[in-house]
């Protein structure tokens, strides 16, 4: 007589293959790091070898910023340091296997290394170059930063869905090119028209961002840190850039 078997069996379960597909997705996609010590220590080495740069400049006898206060040549040295260590950051990531910039500030942190590196080339010119082809040389490279910054702000005005950072970008778009028309006002004599367009571009771009980040905390938008990273750095330029151009019109010295 044949006896059944009742010995345990291994349980079968079907699973749908989607399923399996995206639990392999999920735990195949790289998590970004969390801020910690490291982020700290490369912000510290990339404040210090920018304030290295502003030194050995300053000791070729050229002014980097045209002031004679020592307060904003330090609040823009550590913005420049941060633009620089925020670049190092997007640029690691992007080497170990994450876009170069996703949210709406990433691209604005973006924004501001490379708006950093060219300014930082042009500074070098001012030093290693001399005479009629170093004007050309520093207006190329001049137009080659506008060139790249307005890619950088192209690209996040595709990538980024939410409208208001949308409308943000374009305008940021419109008002670099104003500046690149700025400079050609002193063809007729006007410096002044020039530098209190610059900042009226500026403080409007300023604005527009306070209003966009406003909204996104009225309705909790969650966002990593390398967002408000790059959202902290275009307010700090922001406001180093109106203060710097209110003390500098008090005290009479109409550059900065």
């Amino acid at each position: 007589m044949d006896t059944e078997d009742t010995s345990p069996r291994p349980l079968q379960q079907s699973v749908h293959p989607d399923f399996e597909s995206a639990v392999q997705t999920v735990a195949m996609e790289p998590h970004a790091p969390r801020l910690g010590i490291m982020h700290l220590i490369v912000w510290v080495t990339c404040v210090a070898v920018y304030f290295s740069f502003v030194r050995t400049i300053a000791q070729s006898g050229q002014d980097l910023f045209g002031s004679d206060s020592r307060v904003f040549p330090v609040l823009y040295g550590l913005g420049s340091g941060t633009a620089l260590a925020g670049l190092t950051l997007l640029v690691s990531r992007r080497l170990r296997g994450f876009p170069l910039a996703k949210y709406p500030g990433e691209y604005l942190l973006l924004s501001s290394g490379v708006t950093m590196l060219f300014a930082t080339a042009v500074h070098v010119m001012f030093v290693f170059t001399q005479g009629p082809l170093a004007e050309w040389l520093r207006l190329a490279v001049s137009m080659a930063f506008y060139i790249a910054d307005g890619l950088v702000l192209l690209m996040a005005t595709v990538r980024v869905k939410v409208r208001r950072w949308r409308v943000l970008f374009v305008t940021a778009i419109i008002m670099f090119t104003i500046q690149v028309l700025l400079p050609w006002t002193r063809l007729f004599g006007v410096d002044w028209v020039a530098i209190a367009s610059s900042q009226l571009v500026s403080q409007s771009i300023t604005g527009l961002l306070v209003v966009v980040v406003l909204a996104d905390l009225s309705k909790r938008e969650q966002y990593p840190w390398q967002h408000w990273l790059g959202v902290g750095l275009w307010l700090w330029f922001g406001a180093v850039y109106f203060a710097s151009y209110v003390y500098l019109s008090l005290t009479g010295v109409p550059r900065f």
